[in-house]
């Protein structure tokens, strides 16, 4: 006979009831102007606008039991880090202004006095010392798998390595200095770790904290496979904070006017951010067949799986294109774009001429063709295993 309750398990009714108690939150919309929000896409601020002020609702989207153990865990990641940088670090540098609560702007609507708010929030940490001072945010990540290198934890620390905005603090590899943030950004091209820095720079480039002081800003990132580090430090930039500002004020006017159209995409629809977005239905119109996509049936009939052929399986002219296109391959890594022009020529020769869709080079290195749906639908070509 069964112990406890006899239908569902202690797990089923932690899960059951944080997915009400989620379905409950859910139904709480918040304003979305605050450092938090501030990656957003305009428009996507916009609609939450929209919700926030009861002018529109476009459903309740509540988090899972799981995604929600996520965040959670999370949390406690991040601080218990900022509990080893007090403990291990004081004789070096202190830990101060854990959640401190900064005040940024008062935000006016245009035309209801009611709906006048306030952009302010709060940061995790600031590093001090009489030497140095740095306000700090910590963000966990989780590792994943990678194509071609240990896992993509490794991959962006390669990425960091090499980036022209980029150079690298003291020989671990664990350590990076930004000294351009908006160029980095540019040049880093993942919305989801931009919305991080773009959070961190309205806060370092506060009011209170630059009276402090405060002269450059880091994002510590804790791998919660394997609890890594890695440091990506930056100096603040009041330019990119005044246009964080600017968004917020064109989302509050859009929803003001009741029309959240009037705001800008700052995305394309293919976009990760657009694929991930709870408004892309609103925002984006959808295709009568998306069947009839050109790419899409190019890629139906493709074979799913494939293997690397080798330079010698062709002929000599074949062999010498192919090789001719690998090294301007390999010489315009260091030129996004040049690196582009050269992935395309060498996508084009795999697939048209060669008709494969990897294959291994003479230096060992294997090079599969791949589709990417960002910035657009095209075919490019990435590092890969045999």
């Amino acid at each position: 006979m069964i112990k406890g309750p006899p239908d569902l398990s202690y797990c089923d009714i932690l899960n059951l009831a944080t997915d009400e108690a989620m379905a409950e939150d859910a139904k709480k919309k918040r304003n979305p102007i605050r450092p938090s929000g501030a990656g957003g896409c305009t428009r996507e601020l916009a609609y939450k606008l929209m919700e926030f002020t009861g002018q529109a609702h476009y459903g309740d989207k509540p988090i899972s039991a799981e995604l929600n153990r996520i965040f959670s865990a999370g949390h406690a990641l991040e601080y218990d880090i900022i509990k080893q940088f007090r403990k291990h670090t004081s004789d070096i540098f202190q830990v101060r202004y854990t959640q401190q609560s900064l005040w940024f702007e008062k935000i006016l609507w245009p035309t209801r006095e009611d709906l006048h708010m306030t952009l302010e929030g709060s940061n995790d940490l600031v590093f001090w010392s009489d030497e140095w001072k740095c306000v700090v945010d910590i963000k966990t990540k989780k590792d994943k798998f990678s194509s071609w290198m240990k896992t993509q934890w490794d991959e962006l620390t390669l990425k960091l390595s090499e980036m022209k905005t980029v150079q690298v603090i003291g020989d671990t590899q664990v350590g990076f200095w930004v000294e351009d943030i908006e160029a980095f950004l540019v040049e880093l091209d993942d919305p989801f770790f931009e919305a991080n820095f773009v959070q961190l720079n309205l806060y370092a480039t506060n009011e209170e904290f630059v009276k402090r002081e405060i002269d450059h800003a880091c994002i510590i990132q804790y791998n919660k496979n394997d609890q890594r580090l890695r440091e990506i430090r930056f100096l603040p930039s009041l330019a990119l904070a005044e246009k964080t500002k600017a968004k917020f004020h064109m989302a509050l006017l859009a929803a003001d006017q009741g029309d959240p159209e009037i705001a800008p995409r700052d995305y394309m629809l293919g976009s990760i951010k657009c694929a991930f977005c709870d408004f892309k239905g609103m925002c984006w119109p959808t295709p009568t067949d998306p069947s009839e996509d050109p790419l899409k049936l190019y890629f139906k009939n493709l074979p799913k799986k494939y293997w690397a052929k080798k330079l010698e399986d062709f002929d000599d002219e074949l062999q010498a294109d192919l090789r001719k296109a690998y090294e301007a391959y390999r010489v315009a890594e260091s030129s996004t774009k040049e690196l582009k022009s050269a992935e395309t020529e060498l996508a084009r020769l795999m697939l048209q001429e060669a008709n494969t869709w990897k294959l291994k080079f003479d230096d060992g290195m294997v090079l599969q063709a791949k589709e990417l749906k960002t910035p657009r639908p095209h075919i490019t070509v990435r590092k890969g295993k045999e």
